[in-house]
């Protein structure tokens, strides 16, 4: 069970004022309340805006912090810093101190009671003092009040889905077919298992669906399709297909109408569709995702913004797999934000889903073999992973282990400490991290010869292999297979794991999470594996191969490593055995190197900490890895900024491949990619983009880990 804080928002006295009060918390009193100003017209100027870069970003890039959410950042903190201040900030605090003492999440519930704040992305709001997204690390809920009283359905396997793609053919084509693979592919093991059914919808008439809703009962009805919010209307409506093929607009309050045709009316809808959750400004639950709740639906997740099919997808898939596995409905809804992050360090599309809720209960559904409320879990019937103690409590996935998601968002803060150089976290890790989560030393496993095959289990942290290794000796490991990692929701990943995702506690905070690790006896530093590295032992001793999670005991499946000694093959390139540490002193000369070979394909994780000044006396200005001024008296001159950079910020963090063009701007917290330099094969090098460095001083110290292999 959650911690929760309630607010309700909704109109001040005066015009542009709003109040704010807290309706129950987790360890404060209820009685908290504030009033703020926002300029909520202008926030609705911009939603267009937000909607084109959120679904801009499912196209890689290379920069962490992109342009667009730049905009999601603003318009998150610009939301959480009006709503959360004075005792409502000093509520929500304690409430999550309680949460985090208690061991459980905080859930953050919204009663928006004016149409133009519901119709807000409060799903962006960002924390600036924890620098961190709300909706990625909590549950964030639309509470619809009712007095209506729901208790949880318990029901036998399996969770029965009405599934329906409608494609009209007077709107951009969906390939029906491809949508239903998919999403029958990311849910075939609990298909397989038997806990879920998917039931499709060829033709998706009006007729059909009402004939289709009469015929049997339904859990969830899945919606795949074309959406939009008709203004002139005030109301959300869905295409479906009319009687000449052509689009049928059906409006949100029609559509609740059919739903209740149903016996018993599904408790969940689950729309695909791009705007699905957009509201208007002059009715309170027009929207489509609203106006289902406010009808008696239970629970809705819809889509307040464009989403591209691979997000909906994933979305799907991490959903899904939660609730599977008998999650809450708003667990559910992180985890196939979760997923989303996976397809990609720089998409922004986890902010587009939404849950609307309808009265307390966000337990929808109880199947045998899974908690509610906290109650002990049967491992005889538990789908994956080892044998459990079946008396032992299964906390929330999200308990177990608090992601630190770092990006932009953070500026490596949370894993680089200090100033002037200093980086505390490289000095606690040089003990390997240990055993933690069931790893083992070298044991007594035997000794293996080359070329050998090995079993990484995503079960346990660290498997001894048997595999001597001798300094100075080369090897190339490779990697492939799948792993079902527990706290995503179950999500299949690859030995690459998670991209964009990194976790403090992790035996490699600097690697992505649930990824392949490897290190050389039991105080060896962990290394990136991933799906490929060549490598030199870097001294004598067993290597041991792990998965990069702290906790992985509710994980299933395993990574299969082939290793083979490569020491006379000169043709094969070694890789860097990442993370490294690289001191770039302000005053150096233009670059300095990194070791790392940079071969296409490949992509490096950058976290920059420190200061660099230059000037004297009273015309001194000192700026951090991004170039940002900490302290100025003099200013910059981009005059003397390194050539082709003259628009990036002056003494900023820069790279380049061999010294040569083209040079890239990284700062404190962004990604080198490979194909920057143009396809070559050549070292990283690291500068200041400063070519008059006379008076300058101070470094800045970075550290680089790879994240992807090189192609091929």
């Amino acid at each position: 069970m959650s911690a929760i804080i309630e607010l309700e928002i909704g109109p001040g006295e005066e015009p542009g004022a709003w109040e704010v009060r807290v309706l129950r918390s987790a360890g404060a009193a209820d009685t908290a309340s504030a009033s703020f100003r926002l300029d909520v017209d202008t926030l609705i100027t911009r939603l267009p805006f937000m909607d084109s870069t959120v679904l801009a970003s499912a196209v890689p890039a290379r920069r962490v912090l992109t342009e667009g959410e730049s905009e999601i950042q603003r318009v998150g903190t610009e939301l959480f810093s009006a709503v959360f201040t004075g005792d409502v900030e000093e509520a929500y605090r304690t409430s999550r101190a309680v949460a985090k003492e208690r061991g459980e999440s905080l859930q953050l519930r919204l009663r928006l009671v004016a149409p133009t704040l519901a119709a807000l992305p409060w799903e962006s709001l960002y924390d600036p003092e924890s620098g961190v997204y709300v909706c990625r690390k909590e549950p964030l809920i639309r509470q619809i009040p009712t007095t209506d009283v729901m208790e949880p359905l318990s029901l036998d396997p399996p969770l029965r889905v009405l599934a329906m793609v409608a494609a009209p053919s007077d709107l951009p084509a969906i390939d029906a077919g491809a949508e239903r693979t998919r999403l029958e592919t990311a849910l075939g093991p609990h298909i397989a298992r038997g806990r879920i059914l998917v039931e499709w919808l060829d033709e998706v008439t009006w007729t059909n669906v009402h004939e289709k809703l009469l015929s049997a009962p339904w859990h969830v009805l899945h919606f795949v399709g074309h959406g939009s919010y008709d203004s002139s209307s005030d109301e959300g409506v869905l295409a479906f297909v009319g009687p000449d093929g052509r689009a049928e607009y059906v409006d949100a309050s029609a559509l609740a109408d059919l739903l209740d045709q149903a016996e018993p009316t599904p408790r969940l809808v689950v729309i695909n569709s791009c705007m699905s959750g957009t509201v208007g400004t002059d009715e309170l639950y027009s929207g489509t995702a609203a106006a289902l709740v406010n009808s008696g639906i239970n629970a809705v997740a819809a889509m307040q913004f464009t989403i591209s099919d691979a997000a909906a997808i994933a979305f799907s898939q991490g959903f899904y797999s939660a609730l599977a596995y008998g999650r809450r409905i708003d667990e559910a809804v992180v985890s196939g934000r979760i997923a989303i992050l996976g397809l990609g360090r720089d998409t922004l599309e986890w902010v587009t889903p939404v849950l609307c809720l309808r009265g307390d209960e966000t337990q929808l559904f109880v199947l045998p073999g899974t908690a509610e409320d906290g109650e002990p879990v049967d491992a005889s019937d538990a789908p994956t992973g080892p044998p459990t103690d079946p008396k032992q409590e299964r906390e929330p996935w999200w308990n177990r282990r608090r992601t630190v998601l770092i990006g932009a968002v953070a500026a490596g803060a949370a894993l680089v400490l200090g100033i002037g150089g200093t980086v505390a976290v490289i000095a606690a890790l040089s003990g390997g991290g240990g055993s933690t989560g069931g790893g083992t030393g070298d044991g007594n496993v035997a000794a293996v010869t080359l070329p050998a095959e090995i079993e990484v289990a995503g079960e346990t942290v660290w498997t001894p292999t048997g595999l001597a290794c001798t300094g100075g000796q080369r090897l190339l490991l490779n990697a492939t297979g799948e792993v079902e990692v527990e706290d995503l929701g179950g999500l299949a990943l690859t030995p690459e794991g998670a991209q964009l995702q990194y976790s403090a506690i992790d035996p490699q905070p600097y690697a992505s999470h649930a990824s392949l690790i490897g290190r050389v006896s039991d105080s060896g530093m962990p290394f990136v594996v991933g799906s490929r590295l060549a490598m030199e032992c870097p001294s004598d001793g067993d290597i041991q191969l792990g998965f990069n999670d702290s906790d992985p005991g509710g994980n299933v499946g395993s990574f299969t490593v082939t290793a083979s000694d490569v020491t006379e093959e000169a043709t094969i390139t070694l890789d860097a055995l990442t993370p490294i540490t690289v001191d770039v002193p302000a005053s150096a000369g233009e670059w300095v190197p990194t070791g790392i070979t940079c071969l296409p394909g490949a992509t490096y994780s950058v976290w920059g900490n420190g200061v660099i000044t230059w000037g004297a006396d009273q015309e001194l200005t000192t700026v951090d890895a991004d170039g940002t001024e900490v302290f100025t008296q003099q200013g910059n001159d981009p005059s003397d900024n390194v050539p082709s950079l003259e628009d990036a910020e002056h003494g900023s963090l820069i790279g380049a491949i061999d010294g040569l063009p083209p040079y890239v701007t990284l700062g404190a917290a962004s990604y080198f990619d490979c194909y920057a330099g143009g396809g070559r094969i050549g070292q990283v090098v690291l500068g200041v983009n400063d070519i008059a460095r006379d008076d300058n001083a101070g470094q800045f110290t970075v550290i680089m880990s790879r994240v992807t292999p090189p192609s091929g």
